[in-house]
């Protein structure tokens, strides 16, 4: 969670802490204004736990999945596209 600059990124702390708590509001608020949400969301605490890791050990499983989907979507781009295009043609 540290810069190149010995700054701490208080960007990556709350999502830790938001992660922790089950904040879902306030995770997808921060996930939202971060420069890099792979960043944000790969960053360490000092245990070595990224916000993820934090969701699934306090039992926040909204805030697990949510993270988990971002994920995903990151990974499969070109799946997530065709599941979206899927759904919005199901809806009309």
């Amino acid at each position: 969670m540290l810069h190149h600059d010995n700054k701490v990124d208080f960007g990556c702390f709350v999502a830790h802490l938001a992660a922790m708590e089950g904040q879902l509001a306030c995770l997808k608020f921060i996930i939202s204004e971060s420069r890099s949400v792979s960043q944000t969301l790969g960053a360490r605490n000092n245990n070595g736990e990224t916000p993820q890791m934090l969701a699934e050990r306090f039992y926040k499983s909204d805030v697990f999945e949510y993270i988990s989907n971002i994920e995903w979507e990151r990974d499969h781009p070109e799946e997530a596209e065709s599941v979206l295009f899927s759904i919005l043609i199901a809806l009309n």
